[in-house]
């Protein structure tokens, strides 16, 4: 599956597309059904497999921790910036060990449901994520809950420690199915 490319739409579409998407209804069926995920698999930047890369996994998450360690020394609009960075390079550790691509964090996000966190983590990521932007973006003050960052990069930690070969290729195995629905849906 080397490189095998799960976009399938050249066209970028804009943040208000995808939140635009229907929410998936909190089921995890044998396949993918998540709208969401259905909208990044068309992206040219979305969501796609290449090899499982554990050396780059665990560089993720030595860029998390010191990026984590930071964040506990930092202060103002960058602690916000830089603790969402923390938890989004530890998520994408686990992507990375799986070998799936995803270059929208939105369509990273959306992944995160096909992995056992709880909902509390995913909105905390969601909510984190929209915090950094209207930091970054509008300079509006936001507050950081250091303990829920330091636990939600844990989370990713043990995550990763438990991901077996057969857990990988399972997650690999039905995004590939979810791929080709999604593809044969599209309409050009």
């Amino acid at each position: 599956m080397t490189n095998e490319k799960i976009t399938t739409d050249e066209n970028h579409a804009t943040n208000e597309e995808f939140r635009a998407a229907p929410a998936n209804d909190g089921l995890k069926p044998e396949i993918f059904t998540n709208d969401k995920l259905s909208w990044c698999c068309r992206q040219r930047r979305g969501i796609a497999l290449t090899e499982p890369k554990p050396h780059l996994s665990e560089a993720y998450l030595r860029e998390a921790d010191e990026t984590l360690a930071n964040v506990l020394v930092t202060s103002g609009k960058w602690k916000v910036i830089i603790a969402y960075y923390a938890c989004y390079h530890a998520l994408y550790a686990i992507l990375v060990r799986c070998g799936i691509r995803s270059e929208i964090h939105e369509c990273t996000l959306a992944l995160m449901e096909r992995f056992p966190f709880t909902d509390e983590e995913r909105v905390f990521l969601a909510k984190l994520k929209e915090d950094r932007i209207q930091t970054q973006y509008y300079l509006r003050e936001r507050i950081v809950d250091e303990e829920a960052m330091k636990r939600f990069v844990a989370t990713c930690k043990r995550i990763l420690d438990g991901l077996t070969s057969e857990e990988i290729e399972d997650v690999r195995f039905r995004l590939t199915l979810f791929t080709r629905s999604s593809s044969s849906r599209s309409v050009r």
